[in-house]
């Protein structure tokens, strides 16, 4: 039985990187910049047609942490996040990440499937100031 349900599923690879800059409205000015880019591992036939962009939680920022978690996901066949787990990535990060990534949509296939996504939280250092 859990053969047939397997069997559902599709892994799929090919990699489309979209990246955002994150801009958060109220940041402290000493804090570095923060962007997330995110990758999908997916297959031609997988096309997201609705992403939430993941926020860089402010504790976390101030901390300096940084990271790359990656989540494999479960897609019903209407294209519904159905499943969001966490295979790697920083502690503190992942669910910024698995909150956002599971409010994604996908193109409706025939077949539930698992996809791989990567959501990289990166901190820019900010130029310093001349001194006069």
């Amino acid at each position: 039985m859990h053969f047939h349900r397997f069997a559902k599923y599709i892994v799929i690879s090919c990699v489309l990187f979209v990246g955002w800059s994150l801009a958060l409205g109220q940041e402290s000015k000493d804090l570095p910049e923060a962007s997330v880019t995110l990758s999908d591992s997916s297959h031609k036939k997988t096309q997201i047609v609705h992403m939430v962009k993941p926020a860089y939680p402010p504790e976390v920022k101030k901390k300096s942490i940084e990271g790359l978690v990656k989540i494999d996901l479960t897609v019903n066949t209407k294209g519904e996040v159905t499943k969001a787990t966490v295979v790697s990535g920083p502690e503190e990060l992942r669910e910024a990440a698995v909150t956002a990534v599971r409010q994604w949509r996908y193109k409706p296939l025939d077949v539930d499937f698992i996809v791989t996504v990567d959501v990289n939280f990166t901190l820019s250092k900010k130029p310093a100031a001349p001194k006069s």
